[in-house]
């Protein structure tokens, strides 16, 4: 079986060029076995595809902030239906070159993930 997944990337910020380390503010929170996630990502790849399973998200673990920066993230696989996934807007890449389905922003909220 093959899988079509999509990216969600944060939106760049001054200062942070392509650095997705120092960009991911999204908060993921962690209890029961359960990952709660939140966070919008302005450009996420191929999120409309008829292929397309499930969102790689990358968050921010709450109460992990005095570990090592690369020790604070955690990237958590999303099925595209689990309630609180929406999608806010389609996007127009390089003056509509790609299908209106491509790229897309995307809002996760309280989307909980787990066990």
């Amino acid at each position: 079986m093959r899988l079509k997944q999509g990216q969600a990337s944060s939106p760049l910020a001054d200062g942070f060029a392509s650095r997705q380390i120092m960009l991911c503010n999204d908060r993921t929170r962690y209890g029961k076995g359960k990952y709660i996630l939140n966070g919008r990502k302005c450009f996420t790849t191929g999120p409309l595809h008829l292929q397309c399973k499930i969102y790689i998200f990358m968050g921010r673990i709450t109460g992990w902030e005095n570990n090592n920066k690369h020790l604070q993230r955690s990237m958590i696989l999303v099925p595209i239906d689990t309630p609180g996934v929406r999608i806010v807007r389609l996007l127009v890449v390089f003056g509509g070159v790609d299908t209106p389905l491509d790229h897309a922003e995307v809002n996760f909220e309280n989307v909980v993930v787990g066990k």
